[in-house]
């Protein structure tokens, strides 16, 4: 495989990643100020993207928007609930920044991540035609204020979002 194909691959993944943190936050009513995508063949380390946004201090929400990303990843590459391996990898990061929140469950961690893993993955679900909106955008464009992804919901056919 070429390297340019790698690439392709990479920003395609990339992508739908930060798609899918960009249109949890806006679904969960955080604030997004604007999401941004790294071309893989920057020397940026393991940051291929940011998503820029309000700060919450609720566990359940913070959670839900880190997972975000790798959920999006994982409808994406029809892994559907199979949440274990790509921690491992792309979503490194989220799940480092996650579990101060999932930590404040104490005994009930295992749940609370169960619990975010089934609902992020039920909004990303509900709202698929946004994210794959969001994605292609963000492919094209390199970055999206937050008020381009909130109309992009529209576009995809999306109602009623905050």
């Amino acid at each position: 495989m070429s390297k340019e194909r790698i690439y392709e691959l990479l920003d395609e993944i990339n992508a739908i990643h930060e798609a899918g943190h960009a249109v949890v936050t806006i679904l969960v009513g955080v604030s997004l100020g604007c999401v941004e995508l790294v071309h893989p063949s920057q020397d940026v380390g393991d940051e291929f993207g940011r998503c820029y946004r309000g700060i919450t201090t609720d566990s359940e929400t913070e959670v839900l928007i880190k997972f975000a990303g790798v959920g999006a990843e994982l409808i994406h590459r029809n892994k559907g609930e199979k949440w274990s391996s790509p921690f491992a990898s792309s979503g490194r990061g989220d799940w480092q920044a996650a579990k101060p929140y999932l930590d404040a469950n104490g005994d009930n961690r295992r749940a609370a991540v169960k619990s975010a893993k089934s609902k992020v993955t039920q909004l990303l679900r509900d709202n698929w035609s946004w994210v794959l909106a969001v994605s292609s955008l963000l492919r094209e464009k390199r970055f999206l204020f937050g008020s381009e992804v909130a109309a992009l919901a529209a576009v995809a056919g999306i109602e009623n979002v905050a």
